[in-house]
């Protein structure tokens, strides 16, 4: 994937109709957080052995409101016999934690669509499209005593 100069950690993947997606958390050569990186491989190309299958790709800078990407974003993956409808983008999520370091303004996931578009990948898009409020979870403490027992948290 071209990261440039940025080291792409902790990435992730997806499966989708119209390519492979992945998403990262991108470190400058000084070590500094750059942002999120989202993206898209040519599956078709790919798949035929093209050592120079296309890449779209995006990268979130930190920005005012570092809550959206949060630690980091996730790309749909498909499963199962039913294939989404026909164009339709493939979907990243990020927590949001309002008893994280981000300021969060309410707990919820935030939902972008990264729509490719392989015929001009100029035209292809990447949008936070809005936040869906979920009931109140605190990501900071993974592991839990609660004296009688304890519980690990993750996903």
């Amino acid at each position: 994937m071209p990261t440039g100069l940025n080291f792409p950690d902790y990435p992730k993947y997806g499966v989708w109709p119209d390519g492979l997606y992945s998403s990262t958390r991108e470190f400058d050569p000084n070590d500094n957080f750059a942002g999120n990186g989202a993206y898209v491989v040519n599956k078709e190309q790919l798949y035929a052995g093209d050592p120079n299958a296309a890449v779209v790709s995006f990268l979130l800078p930190p920005g005012g409101t570092p809550w959206l990407q949060s630690d980091g974003l996730l790309p749909t993956d498909l499963d199962g016999n039913r294939l989404p409808p026909a164009g339709s983008p493939n979907y990243f999520l990020g927590s949001m934690d309002d008893g994280a370091q981000y300021g969060a303004p309410a707990d919820a996931l935030n939902v972008f669509e990264f729509h490719v578009d392989w015929a001009t990948p100029t035209a292809s898009t990447f949008t936070f499209t809005g936040s869906l409020p979920v009931a109140p979870f605190d990501s900071v403490f993974p592991y839990r005593n609660f004296g009688t027992h304890q519980a690990m948290v993750t996903n």
